[in-house]
């Protein structure tokens, strides 16, 4: 029982580490920046779309599944604990609209898993901006 608690206060801890409201404020710091900054920020996107215009659509995708094992009986001294098996699963599709000249226009996202560690300052990214001219 103990090391179900322990389980249970760890887990509700690390759940507190990651937001929806800092991913939120991660996107809204990276608007307007060029793609170059945004690509060091996030990585190489999983996906690039060309437009018409002379634009692109940069778009990352992330995602999660599994089963977490989690205890339906304690068991006593005549029988084991018994466990059943809860599959989850995590995603986050983020897509950065950039203009002809590479500069981010906005960002659309959808999934449940759409979470941030951080919120990126404004200075933190003025930092990775690659020098032009």
């Amino acid at each position: 029982m103990k090391k179900l608690i322990a389980i249970t206060i760890v887990a509700v801890a690390l759940s507190g580490c990651a937001t929806h409201g800092q991913y939120i404020e991660r996107m809204e710091a990276h608007k307007s920046l060029h793609k170059d900054t945004v690509v060091r920020s996030f990585g190489l996107p999983d996906r690039v779309h060309k437009l018409a215009n002379g634009g692109e659509y940069y778009q990352w995708i992330d995602g999660q599944s599994g089963s977490i094992s989690v205890p339906i009986s304690f068991g006593n001294q005549y029988a084991p604990p018994m466990y059943s098996n809860i599959p989850y699963h995590y995603g986050c599709s983020t897509i950065f609209e950039f203009d002809e000249w590479g500069y981010s226009r906005g960002y659309t996202w959808s999934g449940n898993g759409c979470v941030w560690y951080e919120p990126a300052t404004r200075k933190e990214l003025e930092e990775l901006e690659i020098p032009t001219g």
